[in-house]
């Protein structure tokens, strides 16, 4: 597979555009205000001979709801506002086509998820990989599987540079804890030294399980952050020991225990079935907040409570997305093997990542 070659544009008034060609497929990103949002279109170009399907999950075809972009101003990164939602492996249906030759858009409003507070020059830059795999591909990969284990990666670097004013005009995004604050909790458990868990929905079984998987984390979390050392576990899970990193790993195991010690947290059935429907996602939260949103698969009876190396459990799914909530992770990987896989080839990356996160915490709580 070819190497992405970079292309950097710079326009320095309301509008401007980047375009990147690879192959098979080329993206062109096009950015700029419009009244009061900021909005970017993306195209995606078959440039093959044959079919191919994109997967649209980290990217704007799937719509903003992930971190597929990132914004700078001033040198620093404009924090994410936007949801983070813990998926599931990809199904035929999370892919688009696109045949040969063909072109596809997406517009999003970033403004959605990023604020704009300032004038000045933004750099907005797209920073997760393509994903996609030829149409013979996927109908092998769709009849041995209802899961696409095997997709094509290329890694994306394309910036767009946007000369912003009247940004106070811009609209901020919305804040899920000041929507939440008018809905009453449907039952809250309070913990001892370990703050209390309010739930929004969800039949009492999966309020019941939740509430176990919180107190198991209430009680994990420390021996998790205690464990962080020059050892084989923490090798495997956040690469060659540095100490640098290894106290990033202990800051965030440790806002994730203060996190639900000093707080009222809050598990959200209603809203996040409402939010997830269609989508192939377990749960989802939002940097910074104090709740978490569980999607249907994660509400299954049969579906473990404590961590087990046989499926996904609701504890190492709590602690995955608390791990966004307090830490500020981001999801770069998923599974067992890539996240051993991003430990050992890019442990800067590896401390950042959620999935990582929840599999070190497991082996520990073990």
């Amino acid at each position: 597979m070819k190497t992405i070659a970079s292309l950097i544009c710079l326009v320095t008034y309301l509008t401007s555009t980047c375009a990147m060609r690879e192959w098979p497929i080329a993206i062109d990103m096009a950015c700029n205000k419009a009244l009061s949002v900021v909005a970017c279109t993306f195209e995606f170009t078959n440039m093959a001979a044959e079919d191919y399907y994109i997967l649209t999950s980290d990217s704007p075809l799937e719509g903003l709801y992930s971190p597929f972009v990132a914004v700078y101003h001033n040198g620093r990164r404009v924090q994410y506002e936007g949801l983070i939602g813990f998926r599931l492996p990809p199904r035929k249906q999370d892919f688009q086509f696109i045949k040969a030759g063909q072109v596809i858009s997406a517009t999003v409003q970033i403004s959605d998820a990023f604020t704009f507070g300032s004038d000045g020059l933004y750099i907005i830059k797209y920073n997760k990989p393509l994903k996609f795999i030829t149409r013979e591909e996927m109908e092998y990969e769709a009849y041995v599987a209802s899961r696409i284990k095997r997709v094509r990666v290329s890694e994306v670097r394309e910036s767009v540079y946007i000369n912003l004013m009247d940004t106070h005009l811009i609209t901020r995004p919305v804040r899920m804890e000041a929507v939440l604050s008018a809905q009453e909790p449907d039952h809250i458990v309070h913990i001892d030294s370990c703050g209390s868990a309010q739930y929004i929905g969800g039949t009492s079984q999966q309020q019941s399980d939740t509430t176990d998987a919180h107190k198991l984390l209430c009680d994990k979390l420390q021996k998790a952050y205690d464990a962080v050392g020059n050892n084989d576990l923490y090798k495997t899970w956040f690469g060659i020991y540095n100490g640098g990193r290894a106290a990033t790993v202990k800051s965030i195991y440790k806002k994730c225990k203060d996190g639900l010690t000093n707080n009222d947290v809050t598990y959200d059935f209603k809203n996040g079935l409402e939010t997830c429907e269609g989508r192939n996602w377990i749960a989802y939260t939002k940097l910074g907040t104090r709740t978490v949103y569980l999607c249907g698969p994660y509400g299954y009876d049969k579906a473990p409570i404590g961590c087990t190396t046989r499926s996904i459990s609701k504890e190492d799914t709590l602690v995955h997305e608390w791990s966004h909530a307090f830490g500020y992770t981001d999801d770069i990987k998923y599974g067992t093997s890539d996240c051993q896989k991003l430990a050992k080839d890019d442990p800067s990356k590896a401390i950042h990542n959620a999935d990582n996160y929840s599999y070190y915490y497991c082996r520990v709580a073990r």
